[in-house]
């Protein structure tokens, strides 16, 4: 597994970018054996992910609304049925295959501490998409 290294050297430049509270202290050996040649160190700041607003959540063709909304409209009882089995399946651990639970409450409170976690959306994913594989068209 390779090791994320919070810098990169322009050697051309002779510069040192960095994110510097993020640096090791191997990495910060590293980084003075350059400045003893001479190199600039710069401060970078770790971009920040842009979070997706709710309205844009919901222009996802494969948002968890926009497929319920379809399987309500187009979906058979069967289909609707199959599809919450999948999502309501109780999750298991890949390693183990032992069943998963909730560790601590969640920060939105839907969770309790010990409550068994389900699959939800993202596996219903993948059993979507075989059972409708036009639906981009029909949207």
């Amino acid at each position: 597994m390779a090791i994320k290294k919070h810098y990169d050297v322009d050697n051309i430049n002779k510069i040192i970018n960095a994110e510097i509270i993020s640096l090791t202290e191997k990495e910060k050996k590293e980084i003075n054996n350059y400045l003893y040649f001479g190199y600039v160190l710069k401060n970078v700041e770790k971009e920040k992910k842009h979070k997706l607003t709710q309205e844009e959540k919901d222009k996802n063709p494969f948002s968890e609304k926009r497929i319920q909304e379809f399987l309500e409209q187009k979906a058979t009882k069967e289909q609707q049925k199959k599809y919450w089995e999948i999502y309501n399946e109780q999750a298991t651990s890949n390693k183990t295959g032992e069943l998963l639970v909730y560790k601590k409450d969640t920060k939105d409170k839907k969770h309790k501490a010990g409550e068994p976690r389900v699959k939800g959306h993202i596996a219903t994913l993948q059993w979507f998409k075989k059972e409708f594989p036009n639906y981009k068209d029909e949207i």
